[in-house]
């Protein structure tokens, strides 16, 4: 989805929203605060197995 550029922006948007809230996207330097999930997909498939990820950061 992030190849179309409408979306894109949009998600940008968003994504700025929540930070601007104090809410990132998760990573292992900040596993203690609110943090946001994100998925991408590449050809409609999942980067990454979804319970994989949640996995890593909710264990």
């Amino acid at each position: 989805m992030l190849s179309d550029e409408n979306y894109k922006n949009k998600w940008e948007e968003k994504k700025k929203w929540y930070e601007d809230n104090g809410i990132y996207e998760a990573s292992d330097d900040n596993k203690d605060e609110v943090q946001l999930i994100i998925t991408k997909d590449e050809n409609g498939a999942l980067e990454e197995d979804i319970y994989n990820k949640l996995d890593k950061y909710f264990d």
